[in-house]
C-alpha cells in the first residue's frame, strides 16, 4: 500500500504507530505523540506535566496548573511550599 506523501511525513517525524515507527513519549505528551528524533511533544504537554518533552511533573502549584514551558507557578504555590514550582517544602521551627 502506498501512503500519500503528507501521511508518510507523518510517519518518518512522530511516533503514530504506523508501519513499524513506534516509539514511546513520555507521559506527559498530549495524545502521546512526539518527534521521533528528539522526543519533544507535538501538541504540547498535559496538566501536571511541563518541558520540550513534558517530562518534569510540575510542583505544588495553588490553583493548578503550571507553566507548560518553564513549570513556574504563576498564582503561587499550596501550603508549605515555595519556590517558582513549588518544589521546596517549607521548614517549620
Amino acid at each position: 500500500m502506498e501512503l500519500p506523501v503528507g501521511l508518510a511525513v507523518f510517519c518518518v517525524l512522530y511516533f503514530t504507530g504506523l508501519a513499524g515507527a513506534q516509539r514511546d513519549c513520555y507521559e506527559g505528551c498530549i495524545n502521546n505523540v512526539c518527534n521521533v528524533t528528539n522526543g519533544v511533544c507535538s501538541e504540547g504537554c498535559r496538566d501536571g506535566f511541563y518541558g520540550q518533552r513534558c517530562d518534569r511533573n510540575c510542583g505544588e502549584c495553588r490553583n493548578k496548573p503550571c507553566d507548560k514551558r518553564t513549570g513556574s507557578c504563576k498564582e503561587g504555590c499550596e501550603a508549605g511550599w515555595r519556590g517558582s514550582s513549588c518544589k521546596q517544602g517549607r521548614i517549620d521551627l
